[in-house]
């Protein structure tokens, strides 16, 4: 098989999986925006959604009904992982920390490099404290990735 070939090919599959998108994107993107809270978590999972239907080989061999079958399963399973995940490691939401006192602790020298919170504190109460010694508080949400 030549290059020009394999180029073809692949330009070919290029089309099937575009085409893919433009007749299911929308009604994929309104299933996950419906059980999302947030446009952009729809939207990363929308990606996420499309990114496993380039992954499967055999997609574009399917009927039109299978392969909206297919994408709206790979949906509904990417939307319980997220659920998943986010119930076993809830956020603190940063402006609830704004104004209140959150550690009593002394500060005995300037933070210039790699510091350590120490206390009676969960991980995710040590996450918030770090976030604000480190950015003071933000206008904006911030999420943990572990």
């Amino acid at each position: 098989m030549s290059l020009e070939s394999k180029e073809t090919d692949n330009f070919q599959g290029n089309d099937s999986q575009m085409a893919l998108y433009e007749s299911y994107g929308q009604v994929i993107f309104g299933y996950l925006r419906l059980h999302m809270s947030s446009l952009e978590d729809a939207e990363d999972l929308l990606l996420d959604v499309f990114l496993a239907a380039l992954e499967h080989d055999n997609l574009v061999a399917l009927s039109p009904g299978e392969q909206l079958a297919w994408l709206r399963r790979v949906a509904h399973n990417k939307l319980l992982n997220n659920y998943r995940k986010a119930s076993r490691s809830p956020q603190v939401a940063l402006d609830t920390l704004e104004g209140n006192v959150i550690s009593s602790e002394i500060i005995q020298a300037e933070i210039n490099g790699p510091f350590i919170v120490t206390g009676n504190f969960t991980q995710q109460q040590a996450f918030a404290i770090f976030v604000v010694l480190k950015y003071g508080p933000l206008p904006v949400e911030l999420k943990q990735l572990s």
